[in-house]
């Protein structure tokens, strides 16, 4: 399997890739509803022992591969990185453990990594295969969130990106580190320029990815009326915000603080009065697909984190008053309040959703003062690094691989 030429014809190899990428693809649509079927019926731990299963049947192939040489000396290096593989997916799988849904992707680009490794037998025999293998399934795993982006009910998500390439990465390394077949064992880079364009392809999609921001996506909408669809099914891809601090509380905004303060001061009445108006006659969702955030990032925000302030707030009364989760919940409303009325005075006392007096003191007396409390709202947010930053280091790994695939032709010719 990992030691020979497929006995297929290499058209073949190509073609099982080619159907199991189309697999991938077209399950995209259907696979929520077929998930949430499955955990309906067998629970969604379900899909951490189907994972199980298929790198138990990893590890079974791989040591018979290594069992001729189990008979002579093996170096004991060769099953520690079959281990620690093994170990790392398991690991990795288990910290998924609340959306075990999430460990599908294991089985899908750890699949697409070894019927890729086959294909490339037919004519790579050095180890360019590994990375060529790895970025067909790079490739593959950042188009298959593209397309969830652009279909209702799913959505685009950067670490899924990142388990895609891992599963084909750590499988590449286990056939590297581990099985070590000698079929691959020609001097050389072989497939070097094929690497070189496919990496480029990869950062430009990646490029793609970080500009795709709403106010674009609303701007190119604007302009192409055949991409309509995309303004009631298209998701939220890349947005860059800020990361505040406020005594022991942080907290994620598009704004700034100058900003926000400024917004408030201005529009907050206004602001406040649609929450007050819309938010008796329409559902939360309904009202935040009417006020997106790019047209209404003030009116956006406030009601995010009233929902936040109000959610905690009831599933405090499950518990009973001394309870940590009494507590905990109490904490999060309490500061999300706190951030309302320090940041958004206006709109806040607008909109109809002020607290009491009576109520402040409760929470005031059951938060909790010592813990700091980061908010998840609008965490998504990319706060580190902007658009012209992540650009500059894009723009720089494509020189990078120019230069480098200008002096591989070089070398070539000489």
């Amino acid at each position: 399997m990992f030691n020979a030429k497929p006995a297929e014809h290499e058209r073949l190899s190509w073609l099982l890739v080619v159907l199991w990428i189309v697999l991938i693809y077209a399950a995209i649509p259907v696979a929520r509803s077929l998930q949430n079927s499955i955990s309906s019926a067998l629970g969604s731990t379900v899909f951490l022992w189907l994972i199980a299963v298929f790198f138990a049947v990893l590890l079974f192939l791989a040591l018979i591969h290594l069992t001729p040489e189990l008979k002579k000396q093996l170096p004991i290096s060769r099953l520690a990185a079959l281990m620690a593989v093994g170990s790392i997916f398991a690991i990795w799988g288990w910290s998924l453990r609340s959306n075990p849904e999430r460990t599908i992707h294991f089985l899908q680009y750890g699949m697409l990594s070894i019927l890729s490794y086959r294909a490339l037998l037919h004519r790579v025999s050095d180890r360019s295969i590994y990375p060529s293998a790895i970025l067909i399934c790079s490739i593959t795993g950042t188009i298959d969130e593209m397309i969830q982006w652009a279909i209702p009910q799913r959505h685009f998500d950067y670490y899924d990106i990142l388990i895609n390439f891992g599963s084909a990465f750590l499988i590449q390394l286990a056939i590297f580190s581990a099985i070590r077949p000698s079929i691959v064992s020609k001097p050389g880079f072989s497939n070097l320029p094929k690497i070189l364009n496919m990496a480029a392809l990869q950062i430009l999609l990646l490029g793609f990815c970080f500009s795709n921001t709403p106010a674009r996506v609303q701007a190119y909408i604007e302009r192409v009326p055949f991409l309509s669809f995309l303004k009631d099914s298209a998701g939220i891809m890349t947005e860059y915000g800020y990361r505040h601090h406020y005594q022991n509380v942080s907290f994620y905004s598009r704004l700034s603080v100058e900003e926000l303060l400024l917004l408030d001061s201005s529009t907050g009445l206004g602001a406040g009065k649609k929450i007050n108006l819309s938010g008796q006659a329409s559902s939360y969702h309904d009202f935040l697909r009417r006020y997106d955030p790019v047209r209404y990032p003030l009116v956006y925000e406030v009601r995010v984190r009233l929902f936040r302030r109000d959610s905690y707030w009831h599933r405090s009364r499950k518990y009973n008053p001394g309870d940590d989760g009494f507590h905990q919940s109490i904490n999060v409303a309490w500061n999300e309040h706190k951030l309302l009325e320090t940041f958004f005075p206006v709109t806040y006392a607008a909109s109809g959703y002020m607290l009491s007096e009576k109520d402040k003191a409760f929470f005031e007396q059951n938060s909790l003062p010592v813990q700091r409390y980061n908010s998840p709202v609008s965490s998504h947010l990319f706060v580190r690094l902007t658009e012209l930053q992540i650009w500059s280091l894009l723009l720089g790994l494509l020189v990078l691989l120019w230069i480098v695939q200008n002096k591989w032709a070089s070398n070539e010719e000489t």
